[in-house]
């Protein structure tokens, strides 16, 4: 992942300090927080406590573990639950330099080690490659067009608890993945528009979005059939195929 670039009306980056939370990875000890350009402070979001968003740490010089290793010590960090509170203390996001990871099956490997439950993808709007044992790329589109900020898995009612990231060729210029805090994002919107804030708690949110039948390349959508189709078989009628998608949408 060559970098985060969190959308925000003001730059912090120049008065945050990592060593400010060097006392709270004392229970990681082969790693190291820093700064990087872009990040911002939790109490910005509305939270009462004030920690840099996102909490990035690195691996120490000291520290040059092979892949089995890299997942016993994160697997053993898992379970005792130390990184997760570091991570939501943080506003729920955390960059990783320094893992040994070179080729999607190491990747894999040591995203498992975190002990994530598999997401079965349900109203996917983009095409991705399967590279590896739960691994997929992260979007298909053309390079030319942007790739919207990541957040919880807008597109279906079945969303995962946590979405991870890795970029295994760094380009010469551009290729950040952006983050957006959901609380953060609320926080802003009720602050800067709290009649339309107040509206969206009374009325709710419909979130609409039209698939076409034909593939597309697109970096906001694939066809119905790629989202909603698993079930769908050749010879399908319409009424039967429009049976299937529906309960699949439902699902």
């Amino acid at each position: 992942m060559p970098g985060v670039d969190i959308s925000s009306s003001e730059s912090t980056s120049s008065k945050l300090n990592p060593t400010s939370i060097s006392d709270m990875t004392d229970s990681l000890p082969h790693f190291q927080s820093f700064a990087f350009e872009g990040q911002q402070h939790t109490s910005n979001f509305g939270y009462y406590e004030d920690h840099i968003f996102p909490l990035a740490l690195q691996t120490k010089a000291d520290w040059n573990p092979s892949v089995s290793e890299t997942v016993a010590h994160i697997e053993s960090l898992s379970k005792s639950g130390a990184l997760f509170d570091l991570v939501q203390k943080h506003g729920g996001a955390l960059l990783i330099r320094g893992l040994p990871i070179d080729d999607a099956e190491t990747y894999s490997l040591i995203a498992h080690a975190f002990g994530f439950s598999a997401h079965e993808e349900v109203g996917r709007p983009p095409v991705r490659t399967v590279l590896a044992k739960n691994v997929k790329t992260a979007n298909e589109g053309p390079p030319e067009l942007p790739i919207w900020p990541h957040n919880e898995y807008g597109w279906s009612t079945h969303n995962p608890a946590w979405l991870t990231f890795s970029c295994l060729h760094v380009p010469q210029s551009g290729g950040a993945t952006p983050l957006i805090s959901s609380i953060g994002l609320a926080h802003r919107l009720q602050k800067e528009a709290p009649a339309f804030f107040a509206q969206l708690l009374r009325k709710g949110v419909r979130y609409l979005y039209r698939y076409g039948r034909e593939q597309v390349t697109s970096t906001t959508g694939a066809s119905v059939f790629a989202a909603y189709g698993q079930d769908v078989q050749e010879g399908d009628n319409e009424a039967t195929i429009r049976a299937k998608i529906e309960k699949e949408v439902q699902y």
